[in-house]
């Protein structure tokens, strides 16, 4: 009979220093210590550690640090084999050994594999000897080859990131013993709609006997099937026979059987094979999953395994626990195989697995193309399917991850029919099979699983339906940036990255609250394992057995050899959200505006989901409270199926109010008489006589369209209407109406007299207009911020009531109601009142405006791109904001102070940039505002005391000494030479009123973003000051400088570097502050940075400055219509240029969000903002491929002028096609815009506008670096 023999245990260990060999060294000479099997050497690695926080998540065994240098590595035991044992068959089996290896027996060497993850068997019947034998196995890294850029790729299978330090034999090491005629191999298939169990036996030694193969199925103790077959002499023995009602495995119910399958010869058992199994079969049916005949949703998660920290089975247990706790039904056991337990795990614990392969593109480490990469792709997935085919958690084959783009793939696609149809020829259950993330790679006849990462390749509303379509991954969590979370959360983002981290989930939850109502089959959040988590332990865990160490902050799941304090998983604050969009039986509110006017009812559409394996009779019991009085109570009820979700409309009369008024709809689901769900939804409402109250009383005159017309008078009765913009008289205000269609250069004149004769001007929101400097950029902006609203404009208004004005909501979240937004201007007496967020996967960032106000003299320009006409009688913020707008323009009165500087020649050229105007020969009697440089100033201490006695303000410049501030101050000043790339504002502050949090944040280059742009400290030197009110501080506790700084943006560490640096954090620093009336600033002072214009224009212009700075005198030229940003990529002498001309020039080319494509991933070059030419740095004596994608909007193809200029060569390609002339066609949509530009001996200059027939600049395009909806290529 058979018997297993572990060799886990003390191996000797000789360390090789080599990157790689090949085969055994012919002098071993073993380390003193020796190797833990199963572990890896090394331990340890640059890449892998954080000096800063001692942080080494791998390093467990606390091997010598040398060998963490060893690339190679000979392990060595003796296996001792007893007689009776000789004469048997005798298998080693390793189940993973990293990475490379050859195996060696008594000397000689009997296996080469590049199997890290998988069984590797080698059969030494025959060859061993009564006693002690040798056994060597020498591991090496994988084998590589060069590809055409001289770049080394290897041509194993690497699987995920922790490949890169691993080395050893890693996994358990077994001797089988069998007997010479055996069972080789069991596999299981139960058919529910057949109602069949089925058995294929596959034997060793038959041949020529005369045997049988018998199974005897056993529900614990109980034997309820028995089946028996001779074998005939073959090889492959089936057996199949009906069952009836068997107990079926489920996510409810993981029922598990065994099996017993016994070789006989004559009534002799010669072999024994115990196999665990569950009764279930999974199948698709047009669009949906089936799990034994009843529709499925899978609600899933997925993460990296990260070694020796997870390989528990606890730990694979636990992750399951936390999945089912929180209404998760499946995981993808991403990136590569696991090691089986986990398997095991999901078996016990009803969860549905996706099973993938090592194939891992993200880390673009192989030639997909090489014929040994593509003959380890097929022997890898035959063992894959040995090994894992019998396990009932196991209902989808994951080919692969995100192979789209790397080296080698055109050829690699070729093969994805053939490695596909090995899983079908190895897997006789007939799962299905996913290539997860890369819908580019497989065509439609062969998908049988549609996949999405994200929204990279495709958007759902691609999808036909005739497949399910699951989302592999899908989150933004793993690249956490303010820039992106603020559309979600608003700039309380920037402070901490908890709070960035949470707004990045309320998009995670907008999307699978979206997912689930376009009924996509399958949707995976990243993720529940690591993201949604708080690591643990707390400290350094040793323990007696191998590993002798759990690092800190090494686990977010609890893996079993944590002390009993330890929970089993600690979630953060983003899981809330996670669970909320993952929940299986809940109410999912297909509206998502909060706010009504009292006059009209409110619709609510409910959508009811039932994701249990049964049919449910529901009942809905909703009531709405407003005030204290119930204004509405409703019960329904309905039977749902399984995976069905039913929506359920409500209307709610709000009552009669004088006065915003809270309402709370609460609707409680119950599944008979059992309350599954309860959901709570908090509205506002306000009285409706806001849209006809009087907002001012002062005479004012209106131009543009009747309708706006029409409502502006309602809350202004003394408005006149005008026909032109010279018409206007002795009013105060000019309020122009939405939508003008006249250009620029016909108002401009009017409206500059208007304004620099002390008019307002109230712009309402523009498709193409916009006056002086003010440019607009066409972009659906979900939401508006402000860092904090004091301002009188924003008066009753706060952060929720700038997001989900409209009730429906898209894949990326709320629908839009700003389509249109201002550059923040980079100088000019310009108050940012609202700023607005657009860009993902570290893109873009909070660069835009949809309110903001200039001012000159008593002139000033209040210019709103919100939709507030356009949704004036539905959204009550638009109402409010409106009347703000109007009663600020009426009653404020700008009171400006005379101003004196003392300063260098540095100074004043950036105040000279400023625009500011001031004096540096004053009379000390007159001036009120005083700007001094310390520096400059030194010796004059005196003369300044007094100007501060008599009450006159000042405002100190950056010092990296504090003895002047002390002179000033009368207080012992203390600098500290501690740079910082962030300060956060004291809001309530004067001083501080309309700067930006984004402009005191220096990290705009964050991780893998595509801008051209740097990173570079905000101040200096902080300050301590006895006594002084702090204006601004630093942000000391969270992980910016971590990731965006010191590059720490590998996925394993960022929940650690969370608690790190919550633990370690420094007091906060101080960088402005206020004495008195002095104020003090450390801010930077520099022309060439924009945020340092803003900080100071707005500084002083909250101290009294006045400016003149130009920024409305004249009209726009080309630069500020260019288009406004393109992608770029060098054309290396080592591609066929033929081939990538083709590429880009290809009428149909499509570039993912990412900007990702066949030749890497593309640079994003923007325009200056001065004169539109866009820069490609690097670019000189080049070629370079730059393109962008240009949507036209006007409803039918349309003639245009393109005018391109550049310093370079320049060939323009419009759809695919050459462009000789300035004329061209733009089509109704997508249009794309090739540029083959061959750079001379300077970087690339260019710039492309496009304008009318009439000359005129085109407003009606809207530009775009990459696409959503086109079918990938």
């Amino acid at each position: 009979m058979r018997d297993t023999i572990s060799l886990n245990g003390t191996w000797d260990f000789m360390p090789l220093y080599q990157q790689h060999v090949s085969g055994l060294p012919e002098e071993i000479c073993y380390a003193p210590e020796p190797v833990q099997v199963p572990s890896s050497w090394r331990q340890s690695s640059q890449e892998f550690r954080i000096e800063k926080y001692g942080f080494d998540p791998f390093h467990m065994f606390e091997y010598p640090a040398i060998w963490d240098e060893a690339e190679s590595g000979v392990l060595h035991r003796v296996v001792t084999l007893e007689k009776d044992q000789i004469g048997q068959r005798l298998v080693l089996q390793f189940n993973g050994i990293f990475q490379k290896a050859y195996i060696y027996w008594n000397g000689e060497m009997l296996a080469e594999t590049q199997e890290a993850y998988l069984p590797t068997y080698v059969d030494i019947t025959g060859k061993g000897r009564e006693g002690e034998n040798q056994l060597h196995v020498v591991c090496t890294s994988f084998n590589s080859c060069f590809i055409a850029s001289g770049q080394k790729k290897v041509t194993g299978l690497a699987g995920s990131w922790f490949h890169k330090l691993y080395r050893g034999i890693w996994q358990d090491v077994n001797l089988l013993i069998m007997p010479k005629t055996c069972i080789a191999d069991v596999e299981i298939v139960t058919s529910v709609r057949e109602g069949t169990l089925s058995v294929m036996t596959e034997l060793c030694g038959a041949e020529g006997k005369a045997l049988s193969v018998e199974v005897s199925v056993y529900d614990g103790e109980d034997e309820v099937k028995y089946i028996s077959c001779a074998a005939n002499g073959k090889s492959l023995v089936e057996l199949k026979e009906g069952w009836e009602n068997p107990i079926l495995w489920d996510i409810e119910n993981p029922h598990l059987y065994y099996m017993d399958v016994h070789l006989t010869e004559n009534g002799a058992v010669l072999d024994s094979v115990r196999q665990r199994f569950g009764f279930r079969e999974f199948w698709a049916d047009g669009q949906n999953f089936m799990l034994n005949g009843t529709r499925i949703n899978l609600r899933g998660d997925s993460w990296h395994f990260q070694g020796a920290v997870q390989q528990t089975k606890d730990y694979a247990l636990n992750w399951c626990r936390t999945c089912k706790e929180y209404g998760v039904n499946s995981i993808r056991y991403h990136a590569n195989p696991y090691p089986s337990y986990y398997l095991d795990a999901a078996d016990e614990m009803g969860i549905l697995i996706v099973d993938e392969t090592a194939i891992y593109g993200s880390g673009k480490s192989m030639d997909a193309a090489n014929p040994e990469f593509l003959d380890n792709c097929r022997r890898h997935i035959r063992n894959f399917v040995q090994r894992d085919k019998n396990h009932p958690s196991v209902v989808i084959w994951s080919l692969q991850n995100e192979m789209r783009w790397v080296d080698g793939r055109d050829e690699y696609k070729k093969h994805v029919p053939a490695l596909m149809d090995i899983f079908h020829q190895a897997d006789h259950s007939g799962r299905l099979i996913s290539l997860d993330g890369d819908n580019r790679l497989i065509d439609k006849e062969h998908t049988e699983i549609a996949s999405l990462h994200y929204n990279i390749d495709g958007m759902i509303n691609q999808w036909d339906r005739k497949t399910p379509l699951t989302i592999g991954e899908h989150g933004g969590l793993w690249y956490v940036c303010p820039q992106n979370s603020s559309m979600y959360m608003g700039l309380q983002a920037y402070h901490d990255h908890e709070t960035c981290a949470e707004g990045i989930s309320i998009k995670e939850q907008l999307f699978m609250e979206y997912a689930r109502r376009k009924e996509v089959s399958g949707i995976s959040s990243f993720n529940f394992a690591h993201y949604f988590a708080t690591s643990m332990p707390g400290e350094d865990i040793p323990i007696e057995n191998p590993p002798r160490t759990i690092r800190k902050n090494s686990l977010t799941i609890n893996n079993g050899l944590l002390p009993p304090e330890y929970p089993r998983y600690r979630p953060n604050v983003t899981c809330q959200y996670a669970v909320e969009g993952m929940r299986p039986v809940t109410i999912i509110p297909r509206e998502y505006d909060h706010s009504f006017y009292d006059d009209t009812p409110i619709h609510r559409t409910l959508d009811v989901y039932n994701d249990t394996l049964h049919r449910q009779l529901v009942t809905l019991r909703m009531r709405a409270v407003q005030g204290s009085d119930m204004v509405y109570e409703e019960s329904k009820s309905f039977t749902q199926e399984p995976g069905e979700y039913i929506s359920v409309g409500i209307s709610i009369q709000p009552a009669k109010c004088t006065e915003r008024t809270a309402l709370s709809l609460s609707a409680e689901l119950y599944h008979g008489e059992k309350l599954m769900f309860t959901l709570h939804r908090e509205y506002s409402v306000y009285p409706a006589e806001l849209k006809t109250e009087k907002a001012i009383h002062a005479p004012i005159c209106y131009f543009g369209n009747e309708a706006d017309y029409e409502t502006i008078r309602r809350l202004a009765p003394n408005c006149r209407r005008i026909g032109s913009i010279q018409e206007a008289g002795p009013e105060k205000i000019l309020v122009l109406g939405s939508g003008l269609e006249e250009q620029e250069a016909d108002l401009h004149s009017g409206l500059y007299d208007f304004m620099t004769g002390g008019g307002r001007i109230l712009i309402l929101e523009q498709k193409g207009f916009s006056f002086g400097s003010m440019t607009i950029n066409k972009k659906d902006f979900l939401r508006a911020h402000a860092s904090e609203y004091s301002h009188p404009v924003l008066k009753g208004l706060q952060n929720d009531d700038f997001s989900c004005w409209l009730p429906h909501a898209g894949e990326y979240g709320p629908d839009s109601f700003i389509h249109s937004a201002f550059e923040k201007p980079q100088r000019g007496d310009f108050q940012i009142l609202l700023e607005c967020s657009f860009g993902d996967f570290n893109d873009g960032g909070d660069l835009w405006t949809p309110l903001l106000e200039y001012r000159k003299g008593q002139g000033a320009v209040l210019a709103c791109q919100l939709e507030v006409m356009k949704h004036f009688a539905e959204v009550p913020q638009a109402c409010i904001l409106v009347r703000n707008m109007l009663s600020y323009l009426e009653e404020t009165t700008y009171v400006y102070a005379e101003t004196g500087v003392i300063a260098g020649a540095a100074e004043k050229q950036f105040f000279d940039a400023l625009g500011l105007v001031y004096r540096d020969e004053f009379d000390w009697e007159t001036v009120k505002l005083l700007i001094v440089s310390p520096s400059a100033a030194v010796g004059r201490e005196r003369e300044i005391r007094e100007f501060v006695g008599r009450g006159g303000k000042l405002l100190c410049l950056p010092v990296s000494d504090g003895s002047f501030l002390s002179a000033v101050t009368g207080r012992p000043v203390i600098t500290e030479n501690r740079p910082t790339y962030q300060i956060w504002p004291a809001h309530g502050a004067a001083e501080l009123c309309g700067i930006s949090v984004v402009d005191l944040f220096g990290m705009d280059k964050v991780g893998m973003s595509p801008r051209e742009v740097t990173n570079r400290f905000v101040a200096e030197s902080a300050i301590s000051i006895p006594g002084a009110v702090k204006l601004a501080e630093s942000v000391e506790d969270t992980i910016w400088e971590d990731l965006f700084i010191d590059g720490n943006t590998a996925e394993y560490c960022k929940r650690a570097l969370v608690a790190y640096k919550k633990e370690q954090a420094e007091q906060p620093r101080c960088y402005m502050a206020k004495v008195d009336t002095i104020v003090m600033s450390q801010f930077i002072v520099s022309a060439e940075d924009e945020k340092s214009v803003r900080v100071y224009t707005r500084l002083l212009a909250n101290l009294g400055a006045q400016f003149d700075d130009g920024e409305m005198e004249t009209i726009k030229d080309a630069g500020r219509y260019a288009v406004e940003s393109m992608l770029a990529l060098p054309y290396e002498s080592y591609e066929n240029y033929d081939r990538a001309f083709q590429y880009y020039s290809d009428p149909e080319f499509s570039l993912n969000n990412l900007g990702e494509g066949l030749y890497g991933w593309m640079k994003k070059f923007e325009r200056d903002q001065k004169d539109g030419f866009l820069t490609l740095t690097g670019s000189a004596g080049r070629i370079m491929f730059v393109t962008c994608f240009v949507h036209g909007l006007s409803g039918a193809d349309k003639e245009y002028r393109a005018d391109l200029e550049s310093n370079s060569d320049c060939t323009f390609y419009l759809n695919g096609e050459s462009v000789n002339d300035s004329r061209v066609i733009l089509r109704n949509g997508i249009n794309r815009v090739f540029l083959l530009v061959r750079a001379g001996k300077d970087d690339v200059r260019l710039r492309l506008v496009f304008k009318n027939p009439d000359g005129s600049f085109a407003t009606d395009l809207l530009y775009r670096t990459t696409v959503d909806e086109v079918d990938p290529k």
